[in-house]
C-alpha cells in the first residue's frame, strides 16, 4: 500500500480552497443584504453560492455527477 507523502503547498492549496469559499459566501451574503434588502435571506443566498461553485469545482475536476453517471 502506497503512502502519500503531503506537502506544505497541498496544505496550501487547500487553505486557500477554503478562504476562496468564504470570501464567495461572505460577499454574497453583503451584497444580497445590500441590494435586494433581503436581511436573513441573505445568508440562504450566500450558501446556495458557495455550494454551487463547490459544485462547479466538482465537475471541472471530473469528480461530480457526469463521473457518477457514466461510471
Amino acid at each position: 500500500m502506497a503512502v502519500k507523502k503531503i506537502t506544505l503547498s497541498d496544505v496550501a492549496k487547500k487553505d486557500l480552497k477554503v478562504l476562496g469559499f468564504l470570501v464567495i459566501f461572505g460577499g454574497v451574503t453583503i451584497l444580497s443584504a445590500r441590494y435586494l434588502q433581503a436581511g436573513e435571506l441573505s445568508i440562504l443566498f450566500g450558501a446556495a453560492a458557495n455550494y454551487i461553485v463547490f459544485r462547479l469545482e466538482q465537475e471541472l475536476k471530473k469528480e461530480g455527477y457526469v463521473k457518477a453517471l457514466k461510471g
